[in-house]
């Protein structure tokens, strides 16, 4: 077990090189050479020496992360206007229903008249039916830009880990030469274009889209539709030639294969290694695919060498192998799912076994309760475990779980095996076209089943239940978990030992456990109380304007929202007490319900005390859908409908802490601008203050010195992400602050705030930052002033 303690050394040195990444490779390069010599002189002391070569794998490990590319010279010609690329397509083209997408390693650059070598790969968005393919030198013609954030994914970082610098936009591109690719690699590429074609002639849509999905990969066929009503039920996962996906299809033919070499131990291993590999090099070859390949092939190696212990110390050697291949891919999502779903193969397709047997015994089902239970092992028991190890990373990514999860997944799940099994047996017999054609029907009839269930849940329209789960807690779960199995394969005295007392007071363990969970309850009930003061975050939401508040008593005021709101859902779960499902004023400074999107999530999961706007009359659609959820959240409060209000208004809560609102002036009519009127509010707690600018123009702002309104405050949220002539001289002097803070997103708007802006503050003002995943916090007993930065 000595190399699983090395590989969790490895892994802490790639987290805390991606965390500072101002380490340079030297640094950790001379790092490692004081590992080395500390390791060699202490080879003869066992302990130290183990300790040694895990610190050493940790440097090493760092040293490789600093070592990988970040960039590539393509990088200098973003965002930089329109010019033509000329390189080799190095993977199949991903055809969309709008358009296709081309990785191209680019070799040249054309811009006016000139051409310039450069390395570096970039994604193409080309038209839907061009006909470049894998291996063809292509010329392309558009617009170069760094790929940034959708909401909050990084869609710039997720390229990157995938050696893409470059998106080429609106490209009309040009096939120069073809055939230069690897052919071995064009042959299979060719086959699965075929096997796709196979599918489509023998069944309908959307059941062939949908197998086509899960045998090769191949998205085409799936509408945003039933894209959406998959996510919308907790199903996409299925979707996905994911590690998920990849254990199953391993774990059924594993199984297959052992029952037709009943008694010999390694042809069913090697059989189901190789039949793994092959398929993931027909499915696309993908790298996050063949990872998935290997790690769940060396699973079924425990069995062959017999040895409990075999399964954490090989899995362990693989992630040090693969993420020393691509140190990057242990962020990526179907790696950690390969790697859960691997460890639940592992440790819970036994315990799973033993409980159907006895469960079935119970049932009186007899001597054929283990008959029944090698026959459900592939489809069910298999795919059951696989789905309990990787819940908890599925919530950690989505941050968001349908209510329909459990029954659409228990319903969907043990069909999901046979959708496999029968889909690839019509693959496979496509030279018996009747055998084929019969085998494609039942995969069809199946995948009916779980595509009725799909949608029959999703037009339920059950809520998705968002909330806040932090990184750190399901990493130490796994990591707890980790080290239960650890210690049950190893078996040593002193875990025997607690099993003993544990089994022999079977009473008092469980009250031990309760009791350890009520305290747990407890102490988190006790944390989340307020601390008596005022805070107030600027939260990082992609750049748009989203502020919430806690006043000393514990209630809370939501100021706008963004437009991403799985981002604001994690902002406020991981800063408001876990039991608490009341914000007591929602506002809502304009009419623009785009840039405050994320508020209709908000408010469908928490109610509101009271919801106040400007109360612009506005058309829209998007708003009159906010305005409907702010009444539901309002429900249970006698201000039943959002309110609006004017300059003058302003609520006092029992603790002292004052909200005011400082404009519009007047009623806002459907002809005004949207920021013109839109609502400026101040938080004032003793003798600090706060002032909320959102997108508040030189001309709202220039009218509230005209009526008179006093804007002074200690601190003040700059306008319109700090954009160039959205801050009024006149105004900044007579708000005086103390601090600015700037919510903005400065890889989207590189000039957000602008140097104008930023030139107005006088230099002994402090400016702070919500931006690229920082969020600004403040807090102050009325009397002095705090902030750092949250991550």
């Amino acid at each position: 077990m000595r190399l699983v303690y090395i590989t969790l050394g490895w892994v802490a040195g790639l987290l805390v090189a991606a965390y500072h990444s101002d380490l340079t490779a030297a640094t950790w390069g001379f790092l490692a050479l004081v590992m080395v010599l500390a390791t060699a002189l202490n080879r003869g002391n066992r302990p130290f020496f183990l300790l040694n070569v895990i610190a050493l794998a940790l440097v090493l490990a760092g040293w490789r992360y600093a070592a990988s590319p970040s960039s590539a010279g393509i990088t200098a010609f973003n965002d930089s206007g329109g010019l033509t690329i000329v390189g080799t397509v190095t993977d199949a083209p991903d055809i969309t229903d709008t358009y296709a997408l081309l990785r191209v390693d680019v070799q040249q650059v054309r811009r006016g008249g000139e051409q310039t070598a450069v390395d570096g790969a970039v994604l193409v968005r080309a038209l839907r039916n061009t006909t470049a393919t894998y291996g063809d030198t292509v010329q392309a013609t558009g617009f170069l830009n760094s790929p940034g954030r959708i909401d909050d994914f990084d869609y710039g970082a997720y390229l990157a880990r995938r050696g893409i610098y470059g998106l080429l936009d609106r490209a009309q591109v040009t096939v120069i030469e073809t055939g230069d690719g690897a052919p071995l690699r064009a042959l299979l590429i060719a086959a699965r274009s075929a096997a796709i074609d196979h599918i489509r002639a023998y069944l309908p849509e959307p059941q062939a889209g949908f197998i086509s999905a899960i045998l090769t990969g191949d998205r085409r066929g799936i509408t945003p539709e039933l894209s959406a009503a998959f996510r919308d039920t907790g199903a996409a996962h299925l979707l996905a030639i994911s590690g998920f996906n990849m254990v199953i299809i391993a774990g059924m033919v594993y199984a297959v294969l052992r029952g037709l070499f009943y008694g010999r131990r390694w042809p069913p291993v090697w059989g189901t290694a190789v039949i793994i590999i092959v398929y993931a090099i027909f499915a696309g070859g993908a790298p996050s695919v063949l990872r998935a390949a290997l790690m769940s092939s060396l699973l079924f190696f425990a069995d062959g060498f017999q040895r409990r212990t075999f399964v954490p110390a090989s899995i362990g050697l693989a992630v040090i192998v693969l993420t020393a291949l691509d140190p990057y891919a242990l962020w990526d999502v179907g790696f950690q799912l390969s790697l859960c779903a691997v460890l639940g193969l592992a440790f819970l397709v036994d315990p799973l076994k033993r409980m159907m047997r006895g469960g079935l015994s119970k049932l009186g089902f007899g001597a054929g309760a283990e008959r029944l239970t090698a026959l459900l092992e592939g489809p069910v028991i298999v795919t059951l475990a696989a789905q309990i190890a990787v819940t908890p990373l599925l919530l950690l990514v989505f941050g968001q779980v349908s209510g329909a999860f459990l029954p659409v997944n228990a319903l969907i799940i043990p069909v999901h095996a046979y959708v496999l099994a029968f889909g690839w047996l019509g693959l496979i017999a496509f030279m018996i076209p009747p055998l084929s054609q019969a085998a494609l029907w039942v995969a069809m009839a199946l995948a009916s089943w779980t595509l009725g269930i799909v949608q029959g849940f999703a037009d339920l329209n059950l809520a998705m239940i968002g909330f806040y789960v932090a990184p750190e807690w399901v990493a130490s779960f796994y990591v707890l978990c980790l080290g239960v199995l650890m210690v049950n394969a190893t078996q040593p005295d002193w875990w025997l030992g607690i099993l003993r007392f544990l089994r022999g007071r079977a009473i008092f363990t469980g009250m031990l456990f309760s009791a350890a969970a009520i305290l747990l309850l407890m102490a988190g009930l006790v944390t989340s109380r307020p601390a008596g003061r005022l805070d107030v975050w600027f939260l990082d939401v992609g750049g748009y304007n989203a502020v919430l508040i806690q006043t000393p008593d514990g209630a809370q005021i939501l100021i706008d929202g963004g437009r991403a709101p799985s981002r604001l859902l994690s902002a406020i779960g991981g800063r408001i007490p876990f039991h608490d499902r009341q914000i007591e004023v929602v506002a809502i400074t304009s009419a623009n319900a785009i840039v405050n999107a994320a508020l209709d999530d908000v408010l469908n999961r928490y109610r509101a005390g009271l919801v106040i706007t400007n109360d612009q009359p506005n058309r829209s659609a998007l708003y009159a859908d906010m305005m409907a959820n702010a009444a539901h959240a309002l429900r249970d409060s006698p201000a039943s409908l959002p309110y609006g209000v004017r300059a003058g208004y302003s609520v006092t809560f029992s603790d002292g802490v004052t909200l005011e609102v400082l404009h519009p002036q007047a009623e806002p009519s459907i002809l005004d601008d949207l920021h013109d009127v839109s609502l400026v509010l101040r938080v004032r707690y003793g003798d600090v203050s706060f002032l909320i600018t959102g997108n508040a123009t030189p001309d709202a702002q220039q009218a509230m010195l005209e009526a008179g309104v006093d804007v002074g405050a200690t601190v003040l949220q700059i306008p319109a992400q700090g954009r160039a002539r959205t801050l009024s001289a006149d105004f900044l002097r007579m708000v005086a602050p103390s601090a600015v803070v700037v919510q903005t997103d400065r890889r989207r708007w590189p000039e957000s705030p602008h140097p104008d802006t930023l030139a107005l503050i006088a230099e002994d003002v402090p400016v702070f930052y919500a931006d690229q995943g920082v969020t600004r916090h403040f807090w102050t007993d009325g009397a002095t002033l705090h902030t750092t930065a949250d991550d």
